[in-house]
């Protein structure tokens, strides 16, 4: 089983700023098996409005961005298949493909290395978005981090048989 660590607070609490944090003391630590991460990056306008999020792949420093979350108005109908919408977002599934592609990639060649997700939801508990990977995850031995509202904490502990877990 997975050692659990969760980052939890509530929206705009900084929990992707925190997970961040960590886990550049955790890249630079000096650790032979480096941390493979995913981390939602906020795309703001001049007036500091939120326009979406870039997902961000960090495996041994930080790495490539894809285009991931947009409001839930910007998205054409004809495109709607492409996209997971939860609330005011659409998420775009392509992401979502090749960040468990990348992570399982990465972690064949890292080792006993650490995975950590940012973040966790409303979609998983739903079976879309990082679900299939966080089920890899957690039967593994590796450690994992993940953030997650703080309103939310018990249902994804319930949906994933999280019983063990260090709060960060």
């Amino acid at each position: 089983m997975a050692r659990i660590k969760i980052i939890t607070g509530g929206v705009n609490s900084g929990k992707s700023a925190k997970f961040l944090r960590l886990w550049r003391e955790a890249a630079q630590a000096g650790q032979t098996n480096q941390p493979v991460g995913l981390y939602s990056e906020k795309i703001q306008n001049a007036a500091g409005v939120v326009t979406g999020y870039d997902l961000v792949f960090l495996s041994g420093g930080e790495g490539e961005k894809h285009p991931f979350i947009f409001p839930r108005e910007t998205i054409p109908t004809e495109n709607a298949g492409d996209y997971f919408f939860q609330g005011r977002f659409a998420f775009l599934k392509e992401s979502f493909q090749m960040a468990e592609r990348h992570t399982l990639r990465a972690l064949e060649h890292a080792g006993n290395c650490s995975v950590w997700l940012d973040e966790v939801g409303n979609l998983e508990l739903k079976g879309l978005g990082f679900d299939a990977l966080l089920r890899v995850l957690f039967k593994s031995e590796r450690e994992v981090t993940f953030t997650v509202r703080s309103s939310l904490l018990k249902k994804i502990a319930a949906k994933y048989g999280i019983t063990a877990y260090e709060l960060l």
